[in-house]
């Protein structure tokens, strides 16, 4: 009944955690992902993740023993889209795992459970968002370009330069 709203949002959560505890950010540290919707459920169960599902009684989870520090950095890593999540309740857990450089304006636009009306809530939203400066909420709309340098450099902008992860260096 439901599928539509919530279940492409554990999906992404479902498939991020299999990806960390099968050590891919481990072993490609300059891996770069978008996730869309802000990250689904992740950013939510960020913690939990980080604290019970690096410990050592859930070997069986995570066979390669990744560790809280490096949930921590690949949750940092991660680029999230604001497409149906520009609102407060989808942006705090965002920032609190990684920077407003690492949020990326997205809309979601064309999706079957969207219309104008939804879009233009949250952007509003988004643009209305009381922590972070006006700078960093208008940067959401170019923070991808970090990520695509060549069509930032064939539109004329020059892109910000992407931070390497602690991980990485």
């Amino acid at each position: 009944r439901n599928g539509g709203l919530i279940e492409a949002r554990f999906d992404t959560a479902r498939s991020v955690v299999d990806m960390i505890y099968a050590g891919v950010f481990r072993r490609y540290q300059r891996f770069k992902i978008i996730l869309a919707h802000g990250g689904g459920a992740l950013p939510t169960l960020a913690g939990h993740l980080m604290t019970s599902g690096s410990h050592p009684r859930n070997r069986t989870v995570n066979p390669n023993k990744i560790t809280a520090a490096e949930m921590r950095d690949a949750l940092a890593r991660f680029y999230y889209d604001t497409g149906l999540a520009g609102t407060a309740h989808s942006l705090e857990p965002v920032l609190a795992v990684t920077t407003p450089d690492h949020v990326l304006y997205g809309t979601d636009f064309g999706a079957a459970c969207t219309d104008t009306d939804i879009l233009d809530l949250h952007r509003e939203a988004l643009l209305a968002y009381p922590r972070l400066s006006a700078e960093e909420r208008q940067a959401f709309g170019t923070n991808a370009l970090s990520l695509f340098p060549k069509f930032a450099a064939r539109i004329g902008v020059a892109p910000k330069k992407a931070p390497i992860s602690a991980a990485a260096e």
